[in-house]
């Protein structure tokens, strides 16, 4: 536990940003349904996504660089050694269907990362 697991880059276009990153660095880019969103596979790097500008990514200056997320055991614990050691949440967080449960922090210096407990078979509530 504690690795970096997942990265996102904010993107004005993210189709576009995916084919910049594709050229660049050879990286493979997918749609993800048809949400405005691309997962990253990095030729066996960290993986990641490229996220549109709303919400947190909202504007240029909101997140203006990578969003790491690190794989945590126990989201709630983990939430509660963020305010702990100075930090609060960024976001209200929240279920990512087949990969696990996401919370957004951001750290004493106002910097944002993600941290992510895993689970395969996480579902809404019926």
């Amino acid at each position: 536990m504690g690795k970096i697991v997942h990265f996102e880059i904010p993107a004005d276009d993210a189709g576009r940003c995916a084919k910049f990153y594709e050229e660049v660095f050879g990286w493979k880019s997918k749609k993800m349904g048809d949400q405005n969103y691309w997962t990253i596979d990095t030729n066996g790097g960290i993986n990641g996504g490229i996220a549109p500008r709303i919400g947190l990514f909202a504007k240029k200056g909101a997140i203006g660089s990578f969003v790491n997320s690190i794989e945590v055991k126990d989201l709630e614990e983990t939430a509660e050694k963020v305010k702990k050691a100075g930090g609060k949440w960024a976001d209200e967080g929240g279920l990512v269907h087949g990969v696990g449960f996401m919370q957004y922090f951001e750290d004493t210096e106002g910097n944002l990362f993600g941290a992510l407990q895993p689970d395969t078979k996480a579902t809404d509530i019926p």
